[in-house]
């Protein structure tokens, strides 16, 4: 935050019927169809009113900041990242990396497996960033980076996965695995099989019981599994067809050798019969699981990731993928429209997040400014200008317009400020 930034924040006084009021910005809410000039009110910890502009006095909030000239925007949800501080050496903390980029809410993807994904669920506890989970096939996570948690077998029990998934109900959406090379070995395609196999072990018990709670079809619970994918032991046709309607592939846009691109440059149609089928496309950027070109590729066949998100971790937040608003930005700069990319920053993966919640977990209006909602927001200044992006692979295109959080609330308070990222390079 520059000084400018945080003269817009003013206190005042107590007794006030909100906590905190967003004065003045352009608000973009996809889950409402909005983007228009509003003012946000928040109180105990939910959005309390979403105003023209000027009915909400400033004498009503006990703080008002000021976002004339900026866009409001539900808190970002990153659907994949690594935030387990003591699970794994790979792992940045969530407060450090979300909120100070707008990101309200995060789902660790398989830093944690059944026999450490405890220790995720009490840090959750004692992190302000909302966090949920995917429990790992192996049993250790991440607890081995750099070396392949899914090389020996041994570690990969579907029925301790599944006993996480149903003790961590709430926390713990479903199974994740790691499905390259470099990761499983000799494994082949076994890690992934079994990853189903635990979802699927989790997915009955569930079934079972919704239906002791006589609980109806429409508010039933899915287990699904999230596939990291790259240079991995068999085709992407071969990889995709063990997946299920509502299983997730995130690196969706690497550029090994499962990408999304045939060698002639064509787009891969297992893909659009995958997503056909149910199957979700998330980004996953990471140090090395994003391309330009196979990113380009998809977009010019009309193929656009249902999610964007980061996969944020010890090295890819150095450079590579930063933060949320810098993975954001390089989709304006591909092509897609500032409203299509907060959508998929927030109200789909809180839709997908829902879905794999137990009914009474779910937060129906997570993703959203409606009144009622979490009270999440997150305040960016849109910039214009020729702007230089970079993909994991080091290949450098130039957009015209990137985004940079300037304010965030969570639980309807302001997030501390002024904040340095403690992890960019000077």
């Amino acid at each position: 935050m520059t000084p400018e930034d945080r003269a817009l924040v003013s206190e005042a006084k107590h007794g006030a019927t909100y906590d905190v009021l967003l004065r003045g910005g352009e608000v973009l809410d996809p889950s409402a169809g909005l983007r228009a000039p509003r003012d946000v009110a928040f109180a105990w910890g939910r959005v309390a009113a979403v105003a023209e502009q000027g009915q909400i006095g400033a004498d009503q909030a006990r703080v008002v900041i000021n976002a004339s000239g900026k866009l409001v925007t539900p808190g970002l949800i990153d659907l994949h990242t690594h935030v387990y501080v003591g699970g794994s050496e790979l792992v940045v903390p969530a407060d450090e990396i979300g909120p100070p980029s707008g990101v309200t809410t995060v789902v660790d993807a398989g830093t944690g497996g059944g026999n450490t994904i405890l220790g995720l669920r009490l840090l959750s506890r004692q992190t302000r960033t909302r966090m949920f989970a995917f429990v790992h096939i192996s049993s250790i996570g991440l607890a081995g980076h750099p070396h392949g948690e899914s090389r020996d077998l041994v570690y990969l029990d579907p029925e301790l996965a599944a006993r996480a998934v149903l003790s961590h109900q709430g926390f713990v959406l479903g199974v994740k695995v790691r499905q390259t090379q470099r990761i499983v070995g000799e494994s082949g395609l076994e890690p992934l099989r079994r990853a189903v196999q635990a979802a699927e072990i989790a997915q009955e018990l569930v079934r079972e019981q919704e239906r002791r709670l006589g609980m109806s079809p429409e508010h039933a619970r899915r287990v699904p599994v999230m596939v990291h994918v790259g240079s991995a032991p068999a085709t992407l046709d071969e990889l995709l067809g063990l997946l299920r309607p509502g299983d997730v592939v995130t690196h969706c846009f690497n550029a090994g050798s499962n990408d999304l691109l045939r060698a002639d440059g064509s787009f891969e149609p297992a893909a659009q019969a995958a997503r056909q089928r149910g199957i979700q496309f998330d980004v996953g950027h990471g140090n090395g699981s994003f391309s330009y070109k196979v990113a380009k590729g998809a977009a010019d066949a009309g193929f656009w990731p249902d999610t964007i998100s980061t996969d944020l971790h010890s090295a890819s937040v150095q450079y590579r993928a930063v933060d949320m608003p810098t993975t954001m930005s390089k989709f304006l700069g591909l092509g897609m429209s500032l409203e299509e990319v907060i959508a998929r920053s927030t109200v789909a993966p809180a839709r997908y997040i829902n879905g794999a919640l137990p009914h009474r977990e779910r937060e129906p209006l997570l993703g959203t400014l409606q009144v009622g909602a979490p009270g999440d927001a997150a305040v960016f200044q849109l910039e214009e200008g020729e702007i230089e992006f970079h993909d994991a692979t080091g290949y450098r295109w130039t957009g015209s317009q990137s985004m940079r959080a300037v304010h965030t609330v969570l639980h309807g308070r302001v997030w501390g400020r002024p904040y340095a990222h403690p992890y960019l390079m000077p």
